[in-house]
């Protein structure tokens, strides 16, 4: 592990490269991203919120050494962050894997200047064969404004007047000295850099604690933010159901087993949600440190509510949390076919959501499907416009709430949603996506 002095990206360090950073910020054209795009076939970019954050998906620059493959590629290719001629300093790295893997973690700077809240990552795998590829890159940063940053006419003291002449926050007993950083604020195209006085602000009396980072406006001396340090103790856990494995139906031989429940409305009573991500798990902003009631169920998922034909209730659970212990939720502890159906189709159908919004951006199927279960009658399952729609066992068929059934009549709803004709087309694509 190197500590935060050991490296700045700049002409002379990356002169063997033969492409020098500097730090102008002059905004990009879209040539660099498409010409490494160009260079390594394959690669994925993910933008957020105007602006490059990963890029991502095949073996990209190489070197002899795992440091000058990660420096070479914010050399020649730093730019397709979108925020111009990158200055960077290493803030440390970490082996992975006994040596298979390096990260490298980088802070940006401007004219020397620390840009706050800018890290970068460049993952860096052994090849085997004496050379090191950077497969991985990300970073969060930020352009000098077009025309350069406005002209400072506020000092640190001006500020810090401000701040400490506000009946918020006035009375806080404690406060830092002030340092110039590089803000970055969001702004309808992305993002933009200010320069700020940063400085804190506190109650150290932990009965009273308050703590908050300032951002003071250097050109105008207006607070771009104050950043609340205390964070209350979140509620968090994990919600798990019995569920069919793999590809084959709720069967003798292919008994139900404990699986992660995805995308499911978990509720404080009396406080704050979330949905839990493709693993099962929750985090709840939650203020204090009592035993509080969660509860969730099928009615209300982000992406499917379940309505059971058999006349089974939907599938509900409660629980116990304490703030800061994990927490638990359990769906259909007894399996049951009837159960074990809803559970299937909840989380089939909310998978088969993600399998396309974590690879697009496409927003088209961003809706609660309604998913019926267990309807009277054997032998069938159907998409009809708004719904899918599984069957109970019998008459020698399964219960077609399963794993593929459940995807193929999804397949269906992405086929009307993109406005394409069934018939063939619509099975095939049910097909592809099972």
């Amino acid at each position: 592990m190197r500590n935060a002095k050991s490296l700045i990206i700049t002409a002379a360090l990356l002169a063997c490269v033969g492409s020098a950073v500097s730090i102008a910020g002059v905004e990009p054209g879209p040539e660099t991203k498409q010409e490494l795009q160009r260079a390594f076939p394959g690669v994925r970019v993910f933008e957020d919120s105007g602006r490059t954050r990963i890029i991502y998906g095949k073996p990209m620059t190489t070197d002899h050494a795992p440091r000058a493959a990660a420096e070479r590629w914010m050399t020649l290719y730093g730019e397709a962050f979108g925020a111009g001629k990158l200055e960077l300093v290493e803030e440390y790295a970490v082996d992975m894997r006994d040596g298979e893997m390096y990260v490298f973690m980088y802070s940006q700077t401007i004219g020397g200047v620390p840009v706050e809240l800018s890290p970068g990552r460049v993952l860096v795998r052994n090849n085997d064969d004496g050379t090191w590829s950077v497969v991985y890159a990300a970073g969060l940063f930020v352009a000098i404004p077009e025309g350069g940053f406005a002209p400072m006419t506020h000092t640190a003291q001006d500020a810090m007047n401000f701040v400490k002449g506000t009946e918020q926050y006035g009375g806080l007993p404690k406060w830092s000295e002030a340092e110039l950083v590089i803000y970055q604020r969001q702004v309808e195209e992305g993002f933009e850099g200010v320069r700020a006085w940063k400085f804190v602000g506190e109650n150290p009396d932990l009965l009273e604690r308050e703590k908050y980072t300032f951002f003071i406006d250097a050109s105008t001396g207006a607070l771009l933010e104050a950043r609340n340090e205390v964070l209350n103790i979140d509620v968090f856990g994990y919600a798990r159901g019995f569920a069919t494995p793999g590809t084959l139906p709720d069967i003798s031989g292919n008994a139900p087993v404990l699986f992660p429940i995805n995308d499911l409305d978990v509720r404080v009573s009396g406080g704050n949600s979330a949905f839990t991500d493709n693993d099962g798990f929750f985090n709840i902003t939650h203020g204090g440190n009592s035993d509080v009631t969660i509860t969730a169920n099928f009615d209300t998922g982000r992406w499917s509510n379940i309505n059971d034909q058999s006349g089974t209730a939907v599938l509900s659970e409660s629980a116990t949390a304490t703030p800061g212990q994990e927490a638990a939720l359990l769906f259909n502890a007894t399996p049951s076919q009837y159960k074990t159906a809803q559970v299937n189709a909840f989380i089939h159908t909310g998978l088969s959501h993600n399998m396309y919004s974590e690879r697009s951006g496409w927003t088209g199927m961003d809706f609660r499907m309604t998913t019926n279960v267990n309807l009277n009658s054997t032998c069938n399952a159907f998409f009809d416009g708004s719904s899918i729609n599984m069957f109970r066992a019998g008459g020698g068929c399964v219960n077609t709430a399963y794993t593929t059934v459940v995807a193929h009549e999804y397949g269906h709803y992405v086929v009307a949603r993109l406005g394409l004709s069934q018939g063939s087309f619509g099975e095939g694509y049910g097909d592809t996506l099972a």
